[in-house]
């Protein structure tokens, strides 16, 4: 893969500031949990906690609110970071493939921050009655540390999800308008390959996460992580 994307001078400087695009960042969070996030969630939870696969909506839609206090927020800081990460460090646009996969992992990464305790509780939260007080049940229970159980793995997963949206599909797109120079007919199928590209990797880091948030104890979710990679 060539290291430098300077000989697209066709392509279009970005206008959108960083706080236009966490605006749009929260929209999109938004309409992923009111469309298919939440009920593709709460199937993975079922299967990884071993719990009989259901279609019920009192169970789907467990905990939508949490996940609307995940996902606006984690939405908005990735792709407001991205945004302001090219503006300050890289004057708009980045000049290779690796500063825009640097780029795009770091506001994955940092987005970590708030998806991590937010999911932490949610894979808990049937152990609650009240469903709006569980964050603070849990960390009177548990305490803060526990929320940031499996943050490393969220950390990798969320850092591989944002490269592939924000480096890797752009990368595809151009590629594909050597055969068809209409952006609209090149997004989707570059953002669905990059999808099925990053699919594998971020499912390992998933899984990770997801097996090491079943344990509250430290040490029981670090051994999970150990038995996971050896």
């Amino acid at each position: 893969m060539p290291t430098s994307t300077q000989d697209n001078t066709s392509k279009p400087k970005s206008t959108m500031t960083w706080l236009q695009a966490m605006f749009a960042g929260s929209v999109t969070g938004m309409v992923e949990v009111c469309t298919t996030g939440q009920i593709l969630w709460s199937l993975k939870t079922q299967v990884e906690q071993g719990e009989p696969v259901t279609f019920n909506r009192r169970i789907l839609y467990r905990g939508m609110p949490l996940n609307f206090l995940s996902m606006i927020p984690g939405t908005a800081l990735q792709v407001g970071l991205n945004q302001g990460i090219k503006d300050r460090f890289m004057g708009g646009e980045p000049e290779s493939y690796y500063q825009q996969f640097a780029c795009s992992f770091s506001s994955g990464a940092v987005a970590a921050v708030v998806a991590s305790p937010t999911e932490m509780v949610m894979t808990h939260l049937k152990q609650y009655t009240n469903k709006l007080k569980a964050p603070i049940q849990f960390i009177q229970q548990y305490g803060v540390r526990s929320l940031y159980t499996g943050f490393l793995g969220t950390v990798c997963r969320d850092g591989t999800f944002t490269s592939a949206l924000f480096a890797l599909t752009p990368i595809l797109q151009h590629q594909f308008k050597k055969y068809c120079d209409d952006d609209r007919k090149t997004l989707i199928p570059a953002a669905v390959t990059a999808g099925i590209i990053v699919t594998p990797p971020s499912q390992v880091f998933d899984t990770i996460k997801g097996e090491q948030q079943k344990y509250t104890d430290k040490r029981a979710s670090c051994k999970i992580a150990n038995d996971l990679t050896t």
